[in-house]
C-alpha cells in the first residue's frame, strides 16, 4: 500500500457478511481504488470499498 500512496491503518477477522475488514487510509478517492484493484487482482474473493469521513468532519459538514 505505501507504495501507492496509501497507510494500512488496521485489519480484522469478522463473523458474518465478510471475512476481512481492512482499514486504510489514502489521500484520495483514486488512490483508493487503485488498491482495491490491485488486491482483488491478487484472489478469488469479492470487496467492497466504503470511503467514511470522520465524525467531526462529518457533522461539520453538515452544518455547512
Amino acid at each position: 500500500m505505501e507504495k501507492n500512496g496509501a497507510r494500512m491503518v488496521s485489519a480484522y477477522a469478522t463473523l458474518g457478511r465478510y471475512d476481512i475488514v481492512a482499514i486504510f487510509e489514502a489521500p484520495d478517492a483514486k488512490t483508493a481504488a487503485k488498491i482495491s484493484a490491485l488486491i482483488a487482482q491478487k484472489g478469488n474473493f469479492r470487496a467492497e470499498t466504503l470511503a467514511a469521513v470522520g465524525m467531526e468532519e462529518f457533522i461539520q459538514s453538515v452544518k455547512g
